[in-house]
């Protein structure tokens, strides 16, 4: 016997099978994840594809309902992240710029007087292709092989002395842009010994500065409120959805969390804080009170901003918790009853636990 795909069972999020030997006898896997895309349910193949034109010198992701794009625009710095919405109609961009401290909450220009670099000796990140790796990430259904995932690391952004390091991964699925900034134990220690803030811990945020590009994109959406991009706004009020000029969903920028390697339960909100600075550029703080980073258990830190098509909170975030009835630490767990299998698996290592089930099962 074999196990042949049915391919006019195809949905977005599960493939069919039947026993040639037997087609009666079926299969049938099914996630949260997509692995088809499209009016003909394509397969979804989020393998990075090497460009270098007039457009971009990097790399992109395009055989996806959700288009994606990493590396130099024309004329711009390399590190710029592309989210191009359905089929690419309206891209938003934007670069990680600056790591530092917000002393006033509100007033312009904010760069020029109110953020301090955590090094002044290295003010903008080192975007250094010898330190991007990328990667697929495939998943074996039976005799079908999908790259339904997809994950970029680029290391030493920032570095300090000890062997501190700023990085930065992107995860892309079938409908989600997941980065992650990384600092690791031993550049928290160093900022917070060399580089404290100079203004009370509960007035001033840690953060980092990142450039954007949202002329693409029509309305920038807050608790239903249409927002002016050339103002001043943050995401105190909830998400922040991108829409077309119809008013359509392109994407939502959920509320964010920074939590401790060490303590994967315990987790600080991020504020997203927008404006346009003098020099006209638009940016993005994304940062919290460093009274509340302190409260974190020791350990390196995570912050997680986040961009995703239709899901607008983090409640799909897991978290492995042992107890006496059940506890494995391994990255694939099977948990089974008859010929009902639950897989649990984790999308990114060590510290960013992702939890997908999928249902398994004879029909």
């Amino acid at each position: 016997m074999a196990w042949v795909e049915a391919v006019a069972e195809r949905r977005e999020r599960n493939i069919g099978f039947y026993d040639d030997a037997n087609p009666s006898q079926r299969r049938l896997v099914c996630g949260l994840s997509k692995l088809h895309y499209g009016q003909n349910l394509d397969r979804i193949d989020m393998t990075p594809q090497r460009v270098n034109n007039a457009q971009l010198d990097g790399w992109t992701v395009t055989v996806n309902d959700w288009h994606y794009a990493l590396g130099q625009p024309a004329g711009e710095s390399d590190g710029w992240v592309g989210f191009g919405g359905k089929a690419g109609q309206h891209w938003f961009r934007f670069r990680l710029r600056h790591v530092g401290y917000l002393h006033k909450p509100t007033g312009t220009p904010i760069l020029a007087d109110n953020f301090t670099h955590i090094n002044d000796a290295q003010p903008q990140p080192n975007y250094n292709r010898a330190n991007l790796a990328r990667e697929a990430r495939a998943r074996q259904i039976e005799t079908v092989t999908i790259n339904s995932k997809s994950v970029a690391t680029w290391a030493n952004l920032w570095t300090t002395p000890g062997g501190g390091e700023l990085s930065v991964d992107w995860a892309l699925d079938g409908y989600r842009l997941k980065e992650n900034i990384r600092i690791n134990q031993a550049a928290r220690e160093w900022i917070a010994t060399n580089e404290p803030p100079t203004t009370p811990a509960n007035e001033t945020y840690f953060g980092f500065v990142f450039e954007l590009d949202w002329s693409d994109v029509p309305r920038v959406i807050v608790d239903g409120l249409l927002q002016d991009t050339s103002g001043d706004f943050d995401d105190s009020a909830g998400v922040i959805e991108l829409q077309n000029a119809a008013a359509e969903a392109l994407a939502f920028m959920p509320i964010d969390y920074v939590w401790s390697e060490a303590d994967l339960k315990t987790r600080v909100r991020l504020k997203k804080r927008f404006w346009q600075d003098n020099d006209g550029r638009h940016y993005l703080l994304v940062g919290t009170l460093v009274s509340e980073i302190n409260e974190l258990a020791a350990g390196g830190l995570v912050f997680d901003p986040t961009i995703t098509e239709n899901i607008a909170a983090s409640g799909d975030d897991g978290y492995w918790d042992s107890n006496p009835s059940f506890d494995d630490s391994s990255v694939e767990v099977y948990v089974g009853y008859q010929s009902w299998v639950f897989h649990t698996f984790l999308l990114l290592p060590v510290s960013i636990w992702k939890v997908l089930i999928l249902l398994r099962g004879l029909i």
